[in-house]
């Protein structure tokens, strides 16, 4: 009688993949890319400002690169996606800034999720590690790592979404954010 409750919640979730079937099914697709993105940073300090640092000539200045690559695959109503990132840089100033963080600096995942769309016709569903930039122009929500300088800005949510009609839906989005990634990083490791 204990299994009962979880029988009928098990048959209530797997309801919409069954009525999925009568549709007819849609082709898989598979589509990958990749970016790269070069940014110079020169910062003019006075003389002995930041001498903890090592900039007691006043200035640094460096590249900052940022590598990634991106898979997605659908399968009918499912979605994944994947995208790996990597940040290095390559300073000019101050000598002892030289060297740091040279390519490859570390290899990071920058996405990592899975989507489900249609379910009981009008709901969506995301989970996983996603960029949550379509809400409120970022005005609300725009960086999930905002520490690391634009080398991501990712979320680990859970989003659902519901589509009442084509001009009005419902998000609703549960957050994990941590300090440290926990999922692997190989590669060297930087604090900023």
């Amino acid at each position: 009688m204990r299994s009962l409750p979880f029988f009928l919640v098990a048959c209530a979730l797997a309801a919409p993949f069954h009525a999925a079937e009568a549709d007819p099914p849609k082709t898989e697709t598979f589509r990958w890319g990749a970016d790269f993105r070069a940014r110079y940073e020169y910062y003019n300090r006075n003389a002995g400002y930041d001498q903890d640092r090592g900039f007691e000539d006043g200035h640094e200045g460096y590249f900052r690169f940022r590598t990634r690559v991106w898979g997605e695959a659908t399968a009918g109503r499912l979605t994944g996606y994947l995208r790996l990132g990597n940040e290095f840089r390559h300073y000019f100033t101050p000598e002892g800034g030289k060297g740091k963080k040279r390519f490859p600096d570390e290899l990071f995942v920058d996405n990592l999720w899975l989507r489900v769309e249609g379910l009981w016709d009008f709901m969506d569903v995301k989970v996983g590690r996603q960029d949550i930039d379509d809400l409120g122009a970022r005005r609300i929500f725009g960086d999930g790592t905002p520490v690391d300088g634009s080398r991501s800005n990712f979320f680990d949510a859970a989003r659902v979404t519901l589509n009442f009609d084509n001009k009005r839906t419902l998000d609703l989005l549960a957050l994990s954010l941590s300090r440290h990634d926990w999922l692997p990083t190989p590669g060297s490791t930087h604090g900023g």
